[in-house]
């Protein structure tokens, strides 16, 4: 939730921008006034902040822009880029080596998650064809040992306890190492666990989504190619059936939020308005609007062009699926940021089902 709150506050500061005029010197030092005062209060030190902020007026400069450049996207993309620089030291993550032990020690303060952490990273190595077992060494904490039993005998890995020993482990900061983050935590669950990619972070953060994130958790479980899919999407083309399919896939997925946040035009906003479960019931209202659409409008080629040349067809559809007009315009309005972005992939084989992909973009600014 913290994370949601920092990536809208960055993307109102930056949204600001395309609402101005003209752009200018004040209007940048008011956005990163912005982005600066919500980096600070989700805890980024302040040092960090400052350099952010330096990076970004030093990259910017007015007067040797040639005309017709397009300054908001190159300042979105500096701010992009600087953000990314927070989080990545630029240094390769270890990497276990199979045929030997490999031990990982989890150091950090009570109540921060070390237990939790240690059996997802359990988890997600076992389901990758590891040997893994949990070792206990918190000798201090009351119930340390009850609690990693409990997580150990839920995912079935082996747990220890070293009962007379006492670990005393020299600290050092991240910042200071320049260690880069492996893992990142995702939910509550057991299996909310996946590896950290900085661009990724970043692009869900502020709203862009993660489609090669979703290629692999799309990977992962299964789902049978559809060919025809495939075929149009090749072509760019990506129908408001084919969305209405999707989101029956991304029912079985799952965990909802995880999911949402990796689709382009839903980002973390779609989640703050409440919890998983009633966003599950904003995903499932969309797919009753989208019941009143005829044939002809699930299947035209650009949906959106056909509301907006006839907007009787959104009085209809308003009427037909009990909700309103707003409702309607809003499902349009997704179902175009999802089009689009379809049609900037390029070539890809099979968006939503197993297949290998092809990036033919740099990034989605």
């Amino acid at each position: 939730m913290v994370l949601a709150d920092l990536g809208r506050k960055i993307r109102n500061a930056i949204g600001k921008l395309g609402q101005a005029t003209i752009i200018n010197e004040e209007e940048l030092d008011a956005m990163l006034k912005e982005v600066c005062t919500a980096l600070i209060e989700s805890d980024v030190h302040i040092r960090l902040v400052k350099q952010l902020k330096d990076n970004v007026k030093r990259a910017i400069n007015f007067d040797e822009m040639v005309g017709g450049i397009n300054k908001r996207r190159l300042i979105q993309k500096t701010v992009f880029n600087e953000l990314l620089k927070l989080i990545d030291p630029g240094v390769p993550p270890f990497q276990p080596t199979k045929g030997r032990p490999n031990v990982f020690m989890f150091v950090g303060l009570q109540g921060s998650g070390k237990t939790t952490t240690c059996t997802k990273m359990a988890y997600y190595y076992q389901r990758k064809g590891w040997k893994t077992c949990l070792i206990c060494a918190d000798t201090f904490r009351a119930g340390a040992f009850d609690q990693l039993k409990q997580n150990a005998t839920k995912a079935r890995i082996p747990f220890y306890a070293l009962w007379n020993h006492i670990f005393r482990h020299p600290k050092m900061l991240v910042a200071v190492t320049r260690s880069p983050v492996i893992f990142i935590g995702t939910g509550e669950h057991i299996d909310d666990f996946e590896i950290f990619k900085p661009k990724a972070f970043v692009q869900k953060l502020l709203g862009m989504g993660d489609i090669a994130g979703l290629v692999d958790m799309v990977n992962d479980i299964g789902i049978k190619d559809n060919e025809e899919l495939v075929s149009r999407l090749k072509h760019g083309l990506f129908t408001l059936r084919d969305m209405y399919e999707q989101f029956q896939n991304i029912m079985k997925m799952g965990p909802f939020s995880q999911i949402m946040s990796m689709i382009p035009g839903f980002g973390p906003e779609f989640m703050s308005k409440g919890n998983e479960k009633e966003s599950v019931g904003r995903l499932k209202r969309l797919m009753t609007i989208m019941d009143s659409l005829s044939d002809t409008e699930l299947d035209h080629p650009k949906a959106s062009d056909l509301f907006t040349k006839e907007p009787g067809r959104v009085v209809r559809v308003a009427r037909g699926s009990g909700s309103s007009q707003a409702e309607v315009k809003d499902l349009l309005c997704q179902y175009k940021k999802f089009a689009d972005m379809v049609k900037k992939m390029g070539s890809i084989k099979g968006l939503f089902s197993s297949f290998n992909y092809l990036f033919v973009t740099d990034n989605l600014f």
